[in-house]
């Protein structure tokens, strides 16, 4: 196993076509984990391993990668940019300690830049950018650099700069010599330096008084002054080259925090207090559940698993949220793309695969029975673009709730339902790339044919403003007869608001006995299901 600090767990962010699939795979061959660099042309590529990605020139699902260099274990997870598919990077930050956002050199900052460095920022993620793609012919660096610093603040600062030819790398951490289209190293350096000294108030008491602050303090302080976001790193890289990508490997192993470091995950406990979870291989085990995908081949289920604390082995009886039958997980797995390796064991600041785990579901907390609660995962967007679906033919009728149900467990942002009133069967999505893809994926990995078409409008009665209403209940049946009267008062809540219905029982001194409300509540919601003018 592993130890916790030699371990560094990096996520790629950033718009479609910025390169994050690239420059994982010249991570890979520069590492010797690959003999051939593979490109997105070529559809040979680690990490877009699935027939769709092949298909379409870009990344559908995260995928996870490893390599060592320096004697550290990188655990990589490159994930979607388009906007369509956001749902597989945010489940993704969690799982690692940095997320890197990597720009288009050419294209610059975009709007999933921009989502996904805010993301990664409420995730309190120690945050890096990578700028690719800087020989690009209309590439402006300088300017670049400037936007950069001024969408994101001015903790963004240059480790390293390109040279003139924008061929070779200049350090800016521990060198002040060297000359770039964008500034020279000196100034580079010293701005970087200011940044970094923030997160330490010897350091900057020592800065300020104009002591030289050796490159080992720094290194020291630079891990903290990232967690604390006193410094968001930059770095060029051109992956299909390989042009800066060993400095990446290097900055990486030497100044990004580790699992040990920090930001450690945090618990939220039935009681509503908060139970940080350290790191620790001896500790029980938690864990979240980070990634779902079905083997287009074999149908198997895999489930990757971001270890928190704790250790992993085949024996394990792993324990799914509040649920209280264990669960054997077999041979935990090291994926490589959607090549799996088995591995003895898994300890805590490790990604692990589990294969045939037909109960876990994307977001659910893992563990050994000794902890309580849930770790909280970033919200998804609601998916708004819809189609109402329809088998092609009654062999598809049988398979069709199937494939649905496998393509939503994959995808958090994917929905399926059933209207009540129009009767449809309607999938959701985040867009018209994202269900066609969907569609896509079911032809053609579960042969699954269906027609759509645009849902009906289930038009619902509304309250548009507030009133009274009053109602007297006469019944004379024998004896004492029923006699009752209703005050009810209605007013409309927020437009999309979670309850539909917010109740209250205004009643003073008893007057009325409480043992009604149950049934007025229930005759409220009757009329909420099927209107009061037109039945709907």
């Amino acid at each position: 196993m592993t130890n916790v600090s030699d371990i560094r767990n990096i996520v790629l962010l950033g718009h479609g076509g910025s390169g994050k699939t690239s420059l994982a795979e010249s991570m890979l061959h520069k590492c010797g984990v690959i003999n051939r660099l593979g490109s997105i042309t070529d559809k040979n590529t680690v990490s877009d391993f699935d027939d769709e990605e092949k298909a379409r020139g870009h990344s559908i699902h995260s995928a996870l990668m490893y390599l060592t260099h320096a004697g550290k274990l990188i655990n990589i997870i490159d994930t979607p940019g388009y906007p369509d598919f956001i749902g597989a990077a945010l489940q993704s930050i969690p799982a690692a300690e940095i997320a890197a956002i990597v720009i288009n050199g050419a294209s610059g900052i975009e709007i999933n830049t921009r989502k996904l460095f805010a993301a990664a920022t409420a995730a309190n993620r120690a945050r890096m950018i990578i700028i690719n793609k800087m020989d690009a012919e209309n590439a402006d660096l300088g300017e670049l650099v400037a936007q950069i610093q001024e969408s994101f603040g001015p903790q963004c600062r240059c480790v390293n700069l390109p040279g003139a030819d924008k061929q070779s790398i200049i350090d800016c951490l521990t060198n002040t010599q060297g000359e770039s289209p964008i500034m020279d190293a000196a100034s580079a350096n010293m701005e970087l330096i200011e940044r970094v000294v923030e997160a330490d108030d010897t350091l900057m008491e020592a800065y300020l008084s104009g002591e030289t602050i050796s490159p080992e303090k720094i290194k020291g302080c630079f891990v903290k002054a990232m967690i604390a976001g006193t410094v968001v790193p930059i770095l060029f890289t051109d992956a299909r080259k390989e042009i800066g990508v060993t400095e990446l490997l290097n900055f990486i192993t030497s100044y990004a925090p580790s699992p040990a470091d920090g930001p450690f995950a945090s618990l939220k406990k039935p009681d509503g207090t908060t139970e940080i979870i350290k790191p620790d291989a001896a500790a029980p085990l938690a864990g979240i559940v980070i990634r779902l995908g079905f083997d287009s081949r074999s149908g198997m289920k895999y489930s990757s698993i971001r270890i928190f604390s704790g250790s992993l082995n085949a024996a394990t009886h792993l324990m799914v949220n509040d649920a209280k039958k264990p669960l054997r997980v077999g041979h935990p797995l090291r994926m490589q793309g959607n090549e799996g390796k088995e591995i003895e064991a898994a300890t805590a600041g490790e990604m692990v695969t589990l294969a045939k785990l037909d109960e876990l579901r994307l977001g659910d907390f893992i563990h050994d029975g000794k902890f309580e609660g849930k770790i909280e995962m970033p919200p998804m967007p609601k998916p708004m673009f819809s189609l109402a679906l329809e088998p092609a033919s009654r062999n598809d009728e049988s398979k069709l709730g199937s494939a649905l149900e496998k393509l939503a467990e994959e995808d958090a942002c994917f929905k399926v339902t059933r209207d009540p009133q129009t009767k449809e069967l309607v999938i959701n999505g985040l867009g018209d790339l994202h269900l066609r893809v969907m569609l896509a994926k079911m032809e053609h990995r579960y042969k699954v044919s269906v027609n759509t078409k645009p849902p009906k409008i289930p038009y619902r009665e509304t309250i548009t403003g507030k009133a009274d209403g009053h109602y007297r209940h006469k019944k004379q049946s024998g004896g004492a007869g029923q006699f009752g009267e209703v005050y009810l008062r209605v007013e409309p809540a927020e437009r999309n608001s979670d309850p539909s219905l917010v109740f209250s029982w205004d009643i003073f001194g008893g007057a009325i006995p409480g043992q009604y409300e149950p049934a007025i509540l229930k005759g409220i919601n009757d009329v909420m299901e099927c209107g009061v003018v037109a039945g709907f």
